[in-house]
């Protein structure tokens, strides 16, 4: 499939997406184990602030390149009303309210000063981006659990996605009993919830693909082994902060700045993988087989 500017636009608000919805996720917890620590919190807010009108912006954007995309007639079409009701009434239209209803709890929650409210909007935040990620496009074709296991993929992506940055910011202004706390607490969440992430993404793999074999003569599969050599890479990583670099924080000084380096490198690759779950979810999709 050769892109065209529609996709690449539609790649690019598709990335924003992700990468406000990953903070929305993780920000809270990690604040939370840092023990709210205002110099974790506040850029946290911030950032997640910004970013989470940007997903508003992105998300209204994605609905009418969709909609540009239905019409045929160039930037015009955008905005052609009876396109813009079929868009709506389909499942990009479904998935583009979910995301507008998890950006709104996401504000809420942000700005919350009521911990039953702070609770309730954060929950609310979880379902809303879950749904979005399982009702468009191919996605809603498929069986309840296969979209079930997409929700859920998504959100543990996201989460470990969203918690580079404000672990960053933990390492550096945390005491080294805190951050160790910190560090130890979000490793054995972590463990759990990969294990989890891990089953529900083989199974996705399989469901996505016709057989074993368009998993190397597809563009599609092919790229989705990308992704998986990633994600290994990944793992190797966070078991190396795990097992190696957490434990010496108390006894080792350096550890901290090994620390550092590390959740850079791991954010990074986690950026890679954002990108080819974009551009497999927009430039590629398990039809494209040619």
């Amino acid at each position: 499939m050769v892109p065209t500017y529609w996709n690449i636009i539609a790649l690019i608000f598709k990335l924003i997406i992700y990468v406000g919805f990953a903070n929305a996720i993780a920000f809270p917890a990690i604040m939370n184990w840092a023990r709210f620590n205002q110099a974790v919190v506040k850029p946290c807010q911030s950032l997640l602030l910004k970013s989470i009108l940007l997903v508003l912006f992105a998300a209204v954007g994605y609905f009418f390149i969709q909609v540009g995309v239905m019409s045929e007639t160039g930037i015009s079409g955008m905005f052609d009303s009876f396109m813009m009701q079929l868009v709506w009434s389909s499942s990009v239209g479904t998935s583009t309210l979910y995301r507008l209803l998890a950006v709104a709890c996401t504000i809420l929650f942000a700005t919350s000063k009521s911990f039953n409210q702070f609770n309730l909007t954060y929950g609310l935040s979880l379902v809303f981006i879950g749904l979005s990620f399982c009702t468009s496009g191919h996605v809603s074709e498929l069986s309840y659990l296969a979209r079930f296991a997409i929700a859920i993929h998504v959100l543990i992506a996201l989460w470990w996605m969203g918690s580079f940055y404000p672990l960053v910011l933990a390492c550096r202004h945390l005491t080294t009993s805190t951050l160790s706390d910190l560090m130890h607490k979000f490793g054995q969440i972590a463990s759990f919830l990969v294990l989890i992430l891990i089953v529900a993404g083989t199974y996705l793999a399989f469901e996505l693909t016709d057989s074993f074999k368009d998993l190397t003569s597809t563009p599609y599969g092919q790229l989705l082994i990308l992704k998986l050599i990633l994600v290994i890479h990944i793992l190797v990583l966070a078991a190396f902060h795990k097992f190696i670099v957490v434990p010496s924080l108390l006894k080792n000084k350096e550890s901290r700045n090994s620390l550092i380096v590390s959740i850079k490198v791991e954010r990074a690759l986690g950026v890679s993988i954002l990108i080819a779950t974009g551009i497999l979810t927009t430039l590629l999709g398990p039809g494209h087989h040619e």
